[in-house]
């Protein structure tokens, strides 16, 4: 058995503390609507407006073939859901939403048939940052690369300026953030986002 020891012990164990609660939270979300509703309310508070533009991106960026389709979630609580039933942290951290409401990233979500298959993540001008199955794996990724690409063709036809220079600002951001990764030598996210 290998122990580590986290430099900023007290921040991680807030940390793992916080997911445990967002997971307890999605759990209740999906026995209880009225606790889901809650949660939705709680979300459009915290970050007004996030749904209002994943609704204002959706006629740009959904889109399908005869085998998969991307599809944008209408609601914070969809991601969360999403999250949940592939399991990995889209749902269960607010990075996510912060960056939907300041436009600097949308999630959308890429089915294959009609289950969950993918979560992508993607700026405004079309790149894509991360695409996540379940677990965090990337299941049969060759399969889908060239579906992405056909999507990404087609987005670029559909964006307005806004989106272009919104994709300007979300590309300073990604080198920001991946200094501030490669500084704290963070090499398990930066592997994962390579």
């Amino acid at each position: 058995m290998r122990w580590y020891r986290p430099r900023e012990l007290k921040r991680r164990h807030d940390e793992a503390v916080e997911e445990i609660r967002k997971l307890d939270m999605i759990e209740e979300m999906k026995r209880n609507a009225e606790a889901k509703e809650r949660r939705a309310k709680e979300l459009r508070e915290k970050y007004p407006g996030a749904e209002e533009i994943l609704k204002d991106i959706a006629p740009r960026y959904e889109y399908e073939n005869e085998e998969y389709r991307i599809i944008v979630p209408q609601h914070l609580t969809d991601i969360m859901s999403e999250g949940n039933a592939l399991h990995h942290c889209v749902g269960s951290t607010d990075r996510y939403f912060e960056r939907i409401r300041d436009q600097e990233t949308y999630i959308c979500f890429l089915r294959r048939k009609e289950e969950p298959y993918y979560t992508i993540e993607v700026e405004p001008g079309g790149t894509i940052r991360q695409h996540r199955g379940m677990y965090d794996e990337e299941p049969n990724i060759e399969e889908i690369r060239g579906f992405l690409r056909e999507w990404q063709r087609v987005l670029k036809k559909r964006l307005h300026s806004k989106d272009w220079k919104l994709a300007a600002e979300s590309r300073v951001k990604r080198e920001k953030n991946l200094e501030e990764l490669r500084k704290a030598n963070n090499e398990r996210v930066l592997k994962g986002l390579a």
